[in-house]
C-alpha cells in the first residue's frame, strides 16, 4: 500500500552460497545408479479456484475476505494461478469496493490498513505495477 509506482522497495542482496572445499585427493569412482522405484500412482490434479465472482474460497457474504485472500495467493501468484487474467481485476475490484485505479488501491490502503497479509499485498502492489490500459485487456 505504499502508493509508488512499480518496482516495490529496496531489496536486500543475498550472500552467495560459499563453494565446497577441494580436496587433492582423486574422487571416488561413481556407483551405479539404484534400479528405478515402481511408478508410483498419479496424483490428483490440485483444482484451480473458482472465479472470484463464484466464491473462490475468499469471498464470504460477496465480499473479500482479505485472511482467505492471502492464503489463497500464498501458493498462487495470481487468483486464478499462475497467470495474470480478468479475474484478478474483478477480485481487487471487490476487494477495494471501488475500481483497479492506483487511485482506488491507496484509498483502500487507508480504510482496511491490511497488515499481516503479505501474499495478499505482494499481490496487490504487482498488480498495480501494470497500466491501466494492460489490466482492461485482462
Amino acid at each position: 500500500c505504499s502508493g509508488g509506482g512499480g518496482g516495490g522497495g529496496a531489496k536486500t542482496a543475498r550472500p552467495a552460497k560459499a563453494a565446497p572445499p577441494t580436496t587433492a585427493k582423486a574422487a571416488a569412482p561413481a556407483k551405479a545408479a539404484p534400479k528405478p522405484a515402481a511408478a508410483a500412482a498419479p496424483q490428483p490434479a490440485k483444482a484451480a479456484a473458482p472465479a472470484a465472482a463464484g466464491g473462490g474460497g475468499f469471498v464470504v457474504a460477496g465480499r473479500v475476505d482479505p485472511a482467505r485472500l492471502d492464503a489463497h495467493l500464498e501458493e498462487n501468484s495470481y487468483v486464478g494461478g499462475f497467470s495474470p487474467s480478468r479475474r484478478d481485476v474483478e477480485t481487487l475490484r471487490m476487494l477495494t469496493g471501488a475500481g483497479a485505479t492506483r487511485a482506488d488501491v491507496v484509498a483502500w490502503c487507508g480504510r482496511a490498513r491490511p497488515v499481516g497479509h503479505p501474499h495478499l499485498m505482494r499481490w496487490v502492489e504487482h498488480l498495480m505495477s501494470f497500466t491501466p490500459g494492460e489490466l482492461a485487456r485482462w
